[in-house]
């Protein structure tokens, strides 16, 4: 009740409506909307809310002063309630009067979610900016947190929180590992008297396989000196990983002036495709002065990849150089992944960082419970379709309110987020750490052998006071970037715990606010767009930033971290010897030597099987798979219950056998299909009544076999010829004046017709006889059929039916009433009965086709067909295997697509001259086929079965079209498993005979062409030849194409020779020139051919192929990793370094072993062991010239050196 301006009485209020469905289920409301022409302006009201007593009679309220209604027939409201008043309003902008009205417009309907107006003229309305969210009742959210109706919220909020803790625990882990990454390592090879420091920073690539366990060397140029060959290494960890970033300290004497040039080189030591290495880009600074050198690869140091070089020369990098575009694009791309996507940096955080892996979990889930929450506060609010007003951008539309939404959702969250992450990554560490500069030089200092003597030594120097000046001017120079004190990081910690309970208590409210069923529909958004935001969106966008930067910003500070701001500034002791010349001390100077290029080819090519090796398991194992879940989904649709059920069917409606009217297979005319229909269809098509007289209860619909239940009812079709499709002869028009032939599916008859197929004219057509529909053609649209191939001739989809619907008697006078009427005459050319069935105790469906094709001449011909099919695979116990498997398909399908496509844009028209090429596209293009097929049959049987359960199992329908999707499913599967496993072929020619084999088959191709083309024609012409001879005798000689067929039957020696010799006289002869030419003369000509060819691959080794060496290559390397033998290994490069006086002394005395070696060689080769005599004084003659040779070559050498 409502009043205006004093309280609501039963007898005195302006306005009242009765409640009668009071909501009593959670979140239900009542909603009553009051429109402005039942209020007289505006002010101050009043609302009651009461109950009536239940004998209360409320038609008295339509005038309760006149009824007396009093007081006493209230009671107390029964139940808890909590009322909400707004208004709603509908305005437009007046341009002219530049303000907000309402003319014209009124307001019909509102309630919390939208307003309804009508207008009077086409303006554009405005709606508000700010749309509130929504709110929660607490007290009713109190009254109903129990666990069991709120499921959905609770195990949302129980496993986040856990995976929160799980993460927590687990990034404590690796930031305990980071540590050990901290600092900077010294060369092994550095010396505690070398005071001079360089800061090395080697980055490795962020490609497959780029990192290394290979030993790395160097040698640094500059323009006053270069090093020695140093080698990269650290004892406490492994280095040079991929995306990793690896800090070295390099001590020399004295410093190398401004850096030209660096020599790279790594010894190819590691084990497989660890063995090669690709280097992005080195960054060398000057400790002392801060200068910093670039030296950018961007290549791979691999035997087996590009050049195949394994040793580079590096040139300074230019400002050209290092601002490159790919250059620039690969480094900061691969930066801001590992750093800047909060999600992705949990995993990948460079370990240089200060924010740590703890405090980035922190982040990530602060960030994700507050973008809960803002999704939860507005979800619903806004509609989905915008009205007017709003910003277009082609088929993109924003309202006013979803803008508002976004913008307040972003204040919400990115606010918070964003000042949680400024004081994690900004607060400075409470203690600085040691400097890495210096914790290297005391590494050096404890690993060097005379530590102690030269500590001793060292300890007394002192710093001269020209250092120390120069020590302060530099820390002046030195720019420090803006930190935040050390506390910041608690104030971050309370902010993360504080966004997350507060989120985490809100979530809860609304999830019990929302119901269940809300709820998961609110989470399962929610986690798409929150997968889809981390996995698309995020990269998109830091993708586009880096290209931003690459293009337009060009910074080139790429190795910049915050390190040196954590970091105490280092404390060196400089040592002024190397201001002054060396001591003359004879120091052994290393240096370095290039690799056997021999030797290099010898890693080349075994690395190269390595790949092949990994190529081929990888192959086998994915085709293993892919054929695998192929033959799964083809077993997995088809049940050897269909068997069973098709002879079920058969005997049920078949009856071959029994000889009587209701054998099928004896109808010969049409009296006996009449019987047929009478006797043999309908009493096992309708369940009879059990042998005690009781009728069958609960079992409408079923066959008498009580399993099998119809799928709506059984049709019978008719398809007739039209007439005069065939020319009589002149001489016969006197017997017969028109004839019908074959239809072919063309020729059908598609006319309405009156009772004994009388055409209807404008005096008939309204006649009862012409209104029977069995004589009214269906279309095959409207019987939702499929065009069937019968043994005569080819039939189309629609026709003249007859629909067995109501009683067996009502059905059976009808078939007396068309046997009247000659429903069946000579235009009839097939009789199909058609239905379909349902076996819920094995899951299949059974598809039923009963054909009786009339042939023009005369006769019937019986035929029948029984399908079994699962067209419901997901319903048993292994339906989600089943999902998955299907699933897996889908993948394997886009794996080898994206595969192929690569190939064809690598190999171009190479591609296409390999037959396996051929099958791979036809093994991808069937599986597309089989995928849209799988989808129209989901779809087709998803009709079929709300068209069943919405006529209650009673009404028309027709599982043609599915059955048919079904079988090209069954066809497309078949054929990927046929060709996918006859891809395993292609796995044999690593078999040396197959590969042999393979060859043969290669070579007398142009040849087998010929022969095909001779066996063809030869062949052609003696199936035309039985086919002339014999079609008017013998059944399987009635067609060409069953001549063929049982041509081929002859080769095979599968004939009946007294039959084909009864049939024609010629037959014998005819039969023994066919096996003469075609099974001695062709196929011996054919063997022949291969022979020849064999005979020429067998003695011709160039032409055998190779790839049957591989297989000992993967047994040797599979026995290593089982560890039954160990693999022969090739000596790795190790010898990449030597010092200057034994290179040559090395080669002197290699070289006259090697020249024994090659004179045994010749010796047995064209000697046969007859120089064996004299060969002690070849020998000795040999190595006395060879060693006086090289050692006066030798002494050039080392005289040219000193010089």
């Amino acid at each position: 009740m409502i009043s205006r301006p004093r309280l609501p009485t039963i007898r005195n209020h302006e306005i009242f409506s009765l409640v009668v469905d009071i909501p009593t289920k959670r979140n239900d409301t009542y909603d009553w909307f009051i429109p402005s022409a039942s209020i007289n302006g505006t002010g101050r009201f009043f609302v009651g809310v009461g109950e009536f007593k239940k004998d209360f009679n409320v038609k008295l309220m339509s005038d309760p002063v006149a009824n007396d209604v009093k007081n006493d027939v209230m009671t107390n409201v029964t139940c808890d309630y909590t009322m909400r008043v707004f208004t709603a309003g509908c305005f437009y902008f007046n341009t002219k009067e530049k303000s907000w009205m309402s003319n014209g417009l009124e307001v019909v309907y509102a309630d919390s979610q939208r307003t309804t107006c009508e207008a009077t003229h086409l303006t554009s309305f405005g709606s508000g900016f700010i749309v509130a969210p929504n709110t929660v009742d607490f007290n009713y959210v109190f009254a109903n947190m129990g666990f069991d109706d709120n499921l959905t919220i609770y195990i949302t909020l129980i496993i986040s929180i856990t995976i929160f803790i799980l993460m927590m625990v687990w990034a404590r882990l690796k930031d305990r590992k980071d540590i050990m990454k901290l600092g900077a390592a010294p060369l092994p090879d550095n010396k505690v008297e070398d005071k001079y420091l360089y800061e090395m920073l080697v980055f490795t690539g962020n490609k497959k396989e780029a990192q290394t366990d290979s030993t790395v060397q160097f040698i640094l140029s500059g323009n006053q000196a270069e090093t020695d060959v140093r080698t990269l290494g650290d004892d406490r960890r492994k280095i040079l990983r991929k995306a990793d970033v690896d800090v070295f300290i390099l001590a020399v004497s004295r410093p190398l002036g401004s850096l030209q040039f660096l020599r790279i080189w790594h010894d190819n030591s590691g084990k497989g495709p660890n063995a090669s290495w690709f280097l992005s880009y080195i960054v060398f600074r000057d400790v002392q002065t801060g200068e910093k050198y670039e030296f950018i690869a961007n290549q791979w140091f691999a035997v087996e990849r590009d050049d195949g070089k394994i040793d580079r020369l590096l040139q300074i990098a230019g400002e050209q150089e290092k601002t490159n575009f790919k250059h620039l694009f690969e480094a900061r791309s691969t930066k801001n992944i590992s750093d800047a996507h909060l999600w992705f940096s949990v995993f990948l955080r460079p370990p240089r960082s200060r924010f740590t892996r703890c405090q980035r979990v922190g982040c990530c889930f602060a960030l994700l419970f507050l973008s809960m929450l803002v999704n939860a506060m507005w979800y619903g609010t806004v509609t989905e379709q915008p009205g007017t007003g709003g910003l277009q951008f082609g088929p993109f539309n924003l309202s006013p309110e979803q803008i508002g939404v976004g913008v307040m959702s972003n204040l919400i969250v990115f606010i918070p987020s964003m000042v949680i992450v400024l004081l994690f990554r900004k607060a400075r560490p409470r203690k600085l750490r040691k400097s890495r500069v210096q914790e290297a030089v005391e590494r050096t200092r404890k690993l060097s052998k005379d530590a102690e003597s030269e500590g001793n030594n060292t300890s007394e120097d002192k710093t001269s006071p020209q250092n120390e000046k120069k020590e302060e001017e530099e820390k002046k120079k030195k720019k420090k970037k803006l930190t935040l004190p050390w506390w910041c990081v608690i104030i971050a910690w309370i902010l993360v715990w504080l966004c997350i309970a507060v989120s985490c208590f809100f979530l809860l409210m609304y999830g019990i606010q929302f119901g269940n069923t809300k709820t998961t529909k609110w989470v399962t958004s929610l986690i798409i767009s929150f997968f889809s935001s981390i996995l698309f969106v995020q990269p998109l966008k830091i993708f586009a930033m880096a290209i931003f930067a690459s293009l337009v910003c060009k910074s080139e500070d790429l190795d910049v971290d915050d390190a040196d701001e954590d970091e105490e500034d280092p404390d060196l002791q400089y040592d002024e010897t190397w201001l002054h010349s060396e001591s003359n001390g004879k120091k052994q100077k290393v240096l370095h030597k290039q690799a056997d290029s021999l030797l290099l080819q010898v890693l080349r090519e075994r690395r190269q099987r390595e790949l092949e090796m990994y190529v081929i398991l990888k192959e086998v194992f994915s085709y293993f798979m892919f054929i695998w879940v192929l033959l799964v989904l083809s077993y997995g649709n088809r049940d050897p219950n269909a068997f069973f059920l098709h002879q079920t069917l058969a005997q049920n409606f078949v009856h071959e056998g029994l000889g009587d009217s209701t054998d099928f297979s004896q109808v010969a005319n049409a009296d006996d299909l009449w019987q047929y229909l009478y006797t043999g269809l309908l009493s096992n098509l309708r369940l009879e009544q059990y042998y005690n007289g009781q009728p069958p209860y609960g079992l409408k619909g079923f066959f008498n076999d009580q399993c099998n239940r119809i799928m709506g009812y059984a049709t019978i079709k008719q398809i007739r010829a039209r007439q005069n499709t065939c020319r009589v002869p002149k001489a016969m028009r006197l017997i017969s004046k028109g004839c019908s032939g074959y239809s072919g599916g063309i020729l059908e008859d598609e006319d309405d017709y009156c009772e004994n197929w009388e055409l209807p004219t404008n005096l008939t057509k309204d006649n009862p006889s012409c209104q029977a529909e069995e004589f009214k053609y269906t279309s095959a649209l409207t019987l939702a059929s499929m065009p069937v191939w019968g043994h005569r001739d080819w039939y189309g989809a629609g026709g003249y039916v007859i629909r067995l619907q109501g009683s067996s008697g009502s059905i059976l006078d009808r078939f007396t009433y068309l046997q009247k009427n000659r429903w069946i005459n000579e235009g009839t050319r097939v009789v199909m009965i058609e239905f379909s069935s349902y076996n819920a105790q094995v899951n299949l469906f059974g598809i039923v086709r009963i054909m009786a094709e009339f042939t023009p001449g005369g006769g019937i011909t019986p035929s029948y067909r029984f399908d079994g099919i699962k067209l419901l695979q997901h319903s048993d116990n292994f339906g989600l295997f089943i999902i998955i498997c299907e699933v897996s398909f889908v993948l394997f399908v886009l794996y080898y697509t994206y595969r192929e496509i690569r190939l064809v844009c690598k190999d171009k028209r190479a591609y296409f001259t390999s037959y396996w090429s051929y099958a791979e596209i036809s093994i991808i293009l069937a599986s597309y086929s089989a995928m849209v097929i799988y989808a129209l049959r989901y779809l087709a049987t998803k009709r079929v079965l709300e068209t069943f359960n919405k006529t209650f199992g009673n009404g028309y329908v027709s599982l043609q079209y599915a059955a048919s999707l079904d079988e090209l499913y069954g066809y497309a599967i078949a054929f990927i498993v046929f060709v996918g496993s006859l891809k395993f072929i292609k796995l044999l020619r690593f078999n040396k005979r197959m590969g042999v084999l393979s060859a043969t088959l290669a070579l007398c191709w142009d040849d087998l062409k010929g022969f095909m083309i001779a066996f063809c024609v030869s062949f052609t012409a003696f199936s035309i030849l039985f086919y002339l001879l014999l079609s008017a005798f013998l059944i399987d000689f009635s067609n060409f194409v069953g001549t063929i067929e049982t041509a081929f039957s002859m080769m095979l020696g599968k004939f009946d020779f007294d039959e084909m010799k009864e049939a024609n006289s010629l037959s014998p002869m005819m039969f023994f020139i066919f096996v003469l030419c075609n099974s001695w003369v062709l196929i011996n000509l054919l063997l022949t051919v291969i022979i020849r060819s064999f005979e020429e691959i067998k003695h011709d080794l160039k032409r055998q192929p190779d790839d049957y060496v591989l297989i000992p290559f993967i047994l040797e390397r599979f026995k290593s990793m089982l560890g039954i033998k160990q693999p022969a290994q090739i000596a790795p490069l190790r010898m990449t370094t030597a010092t200057a006086q034994s290179k040559d002394e090395d080669n002197v005395t290699e070289l006259p072993d090697k020249v024994d070696k090659f004179v045994q060689f010749l010796d047995q080769m064209y000697f046969d062991g007859k120089l064996q005599q004299s060969k002690e004084g070849l020998k000795g003659s040999q190595k006395d010239t060879l060693r006086a040779g090289w050692h006066g070559e030798l002494q050039q050498k080392q005289q040219h050196q000193q010089f």
